[in-house]
This record gives C-alpha cells, structure tokens and sequence, in this order.
C-alpha cells in the first residue's frame, strides 16, 4: 500500500503506474476508475432537471466529513459570485434551498463550498437549467424522488410500444384506454430521409387521438442509430454516420416541431439500446439526437432504454434524463431468463443501482407477453406478467412501458395487463411518493443483488401522501 498525501478533499484523476527502476520504462498502468472517496463532497444535486415557476430550487448535499467536523462546517452555495445560501452545523446528508427568481434563464452554474474552521476543504460546479414557464406543457424528472412530473404532479406511466399503428387504428386508442386501462403509448415509426418518417404526416392526428383517449404520448422514432460498418476506424464510421445523421435531421426537427405543441407529449425515445453493436457510433448519434431535440423541446424528458447494462461512464447516461432496461423473459427454456421474476430481480436492482448513482428516473420496457420463436417459444402467463411488474415496481421502477402490442398473444396475456394497469393507478399515490427507509430482513434467503442471489419472496414498502403504508410483495 502507498499513502499519498494531498492538500484538500477534491475530485482526481488517479492512476497507479509500474516502472522499471533501472530504466524507467513503464510495465503497467491502471485507472482508478472509482475515486468518490477521495470527494468530502460526495453528491451534490438539484432537484428537478429545470425550474419555471418555482419559487425555490432545493439541492442534495452529502458529504463524509465526521459529525463532529459537520457540526462545525459551512455550506454556502453561490452563482455569478453573489452568494444565494449558507448554512452551518451540516448534516451527513444537507438539503439547501436557493431563490429561484434570483437566477438567469438558461443554464446557471452553481458553486458550492464546503469549508471548517475558515479552511476550504472542498468546491464543486453542478448545472441548474431554468426555463421560461409553459403551463400545461412542463414534464420535469423529480430527482429526489426518481418520478417524472406532468405540470409538477408526479406521473406513473404504464402503456405499450405501439409499432405500425396511425391514427387510422382509432379502435386500438379506445380498446387499450377502455379496455385495458393504459395511460401511456409509445408512438413508433421510421425515419427514412429528410422530409419523411413513416407517419410523420400523421403526428398531429395522432397526437390528437391520444388526447381524446387520455394516452400520454412516449415518442419513438427508429432508423437513427447507427448500423455497424465493418472494416474503418472510428473516426471515419463516425464521419459516415454523421452524414446519414444530418439526412435524416430535418424529419426530427419537423416532427419535434409538432410534437412540442401537444399538451400529452411526455418524453422522447433517444438511440435505442445504444450499448448493443457498434456501442460508440449509437451513443454519438444519442448525443446529436439529444442536441437536435432538446433546443426546439427543452420541456420533455428524453428516454434511454438498454438492453441490460449501461457501460461505465458519463457519457453513457449523459443523453437522457430517464433510463431503462429491456428484459424479456422465455419461460420454460432453461436458465435465468426462464424465471421472469429472477431475471427482473437482478435487472431492476442494477438499472437502480445506476440511476441512483447518475441521478435518473427509472423506468422499465418488460415483456407484453411474447417474443416468438425461436426466443420465446411460449410466451408468459397472466402470474408471469404480474410477477414480472411487481417484481420491477419493488426494486425502483417508476414507469413501465410493454413491448410490444404485436406481441400480446390471447386473454390471459391482456387480462394480466389489464390487472397491471388498474393496480398501477390504484398504487401510484404511494409508488410516486419518497420511500420509507427499508428495513427488510429474509428467512430463509438472502438478498445479494450482486451475487443475483434473491429470496424467495421480495419486498418493499412504500408510503401513501396520508401517511398510510404499502407493501409490495412478490413471489420470484
């Protein structure tokens, strides 16, 4: 072990070398990827991803100094160089409030200051974004919480991935509002070039069928992310993909244009699984779609979805305000993924594991029922479906929405979709607010998500705005 000694408890880069003592050539290197120890400031974020009309913004500070240092600690939080907060005697976890009318529209950089006894111990710059105020239009992400907020109400989506459907399907809006009980539809469709995507003419028909039904509208459109090319370097892919990129970028601007103006638009679907094939060119384009859409609609969130893992680093999350994982169970097959509550378990913990870290809402795309030979041969029971959305609703999801209409095979498969939505609606004043402390123990079983070992049973609690309690269990 070496020990190093530093001045002050701020945020580096560190990298451990071995080199030769007699010639100086380097053996081995290695990046300490992870160094959040080193930061007294361990996190510090704002609330919701941009304020309107609030009067306050309130920021999350924690940080690793003792409690005895804390008690004799400052907090100050300043903009522009005139100071908007201070307090002292901090807590392990501090919550700070700053005027919201007191900073410029746009993007403001906050700096906070962690000093004891007249001595700085530690800084850091975090984003606060305020907008002009759009009543009835405004989707923010609660961070704190991890919901999303329609006009500052917190909002559970539940709904379907609707492939190939236009406002010509009005009998489909009306089954799956009446029938079913769904208040989400993710609107799909390709971009193909610069003046078309294949209903692009439709989005304002659309948009206005979901308004009759009462959907919120996820927006989806595929054929932006990057197809691997074989045989280039990076660069020279990235150069290719950019050129297909800025083809298509006047249909996405054209239809974000409409899209913006719909009172039940609720978030927008970047590159999809952008951790899949050719990674890096899919989560550029993820970045040139965030940088096309956010500027003409800074009012809606923008939804990552990948399949199973996000790789390490910012860049990953970075694109998108809401992340999510895709996990389609194939029962009766072998392995975990026969065990839709097993597989969801592992899932949802990791996927929280990271929105925790990144500060992001969670939500979750499980299997409306079937996939299809040959990777689904038989597709779930009504008890798998539950199973499954139980199972992701314990372990921090906060909107499900199913792939894939197309997919959903006979009565018992929309029978436990329609039991999922109902109970979604009734449970959602608990699920949406911030959960109790869980103080959970099993027996038999342990809970070691990383080690993918679960109980039998799961469970969370949850907690109604009366104060009343709820528990979740699930039997995986």
């Amino acid at each position: 072990s070496l020990d190093v000694a530093v001045r002050d408890f701020q945020p580096r880069a560190v990298t451990v070398a071995l080199d030769a003592p007699d010639t100086g050539d380097r053996l081995a290197e290695q990046v300490i990827a992870d160094t959040s120890m080193l930061n007294v400031i361990q996190e510090a974020v704002v609330e919701r991803n941009y304020y309107t009309a609030e009067e306050v913004a309130r920021i999350r500070v924690r940080s690793s100094l003792s409690d005895a240092a804390l008690r004799t600690s400052r907090l100050q939080v300043a903009a522009g160089g005139r100071t908007l907060a201070e307090t002292r005697g901090l807590r392990p976890e501090e919550v700070v409030e700053i005027p919201v009318d007191k900073l410029a529209l746009g993007e403001n950089a906050l700096a906070l200051s962690l000093s004891e006894g007249g001595r700085q111990l530690a800084t850091t710059t975090i984003m606060l974004r305020r907008l002009k105020p759009r009543p009835g239009f405004e989707v923010k992400t609660d961070r704190f919480r991890g919901v999303v907020l329609k006009d500052g109400t917190p909002f559970f989506p539940v709904g379907i991935v609707m492939h190939g459907v236009t406002s010509k399907h009005e009998q489909v809006f009306k089954f799956l509002a009446e029938e079913i009980g769904f208040n989400t539809l993710v609107r799909s469709g390709t971009y193909k070039d610069s003046t078309y995507r294949s209903d692009l003419n439709d989005a304002q028909a659309y948009m206005d069928l979901a308004v009759k039904y009462g959907f919120s509208v996820v927006n989806w459109g595929t054929g932006k992310q990057p197809h691997p090319i074989d045989g280039k370097p990076l660069p020279e892919r990235l150069r290719i993909h950019r050129a297909k990129y800025d083809q298509l970028e006047p249909a996405i601007v054209r239809e974000t244009e409409i899209l913006r103006d719909s009172p039940n638009m609720l978030a927008y679907w970047n590159v999809d699984e952008p951790n899949l094939l050719n990674k890096e060119a899919r989560i550029a384009a993820a970045e040139w779609y965030f940088k096309t859409v956010d500027p003409i609609d800074p009012y809606r969130p923008q939804f990552l979805l990948y399949s199973k893992h996000i790789p390490h680093g910012d860049k990953w999350t970075r694109w998108g305000e809401v992340l999510g994982y895709d996990v389609y169970p194939r029962p009766y097959v072998g392995g975990m993924y026969s065990e839709p509550g097993l597989a969801t378990a592992y899932y949802s913990c990791d996927l929280r594991d990271r929105c925790r870290r990144d500060t992001k809402v969670q939500w979750f795309v499980p299997l409306s029922s079937h996939l299809g030979p040959p990777r689904a041969p038989i597709g779930m029971s009504r008890a798998h479906l539950l199973c499954q959305a139980y199972t992701t609703l314990i372990y921090g999801s906060r909107g499900l929405l199913y792939f894939v209409l197309s997919g959903v095979v006979g009565e018992e498969a929309w029978g436990g979709l329609k039991t999922i939505a109902a109970q979604v609606k009734m449970l959602s004043p608990a699920l949406l607010e911030a959960p109790p402390k869980q103080v959970v123990s099993y027996t038999p079983g342990a809970l070691r998500p990383a080690e993918r070992q679960f109980p039998v049973v799961n469970v969370a609690t949850f907690r109604y705005p009366d104060g009343a309690y709820l528990l979740l269990a699930a039997n995986i």
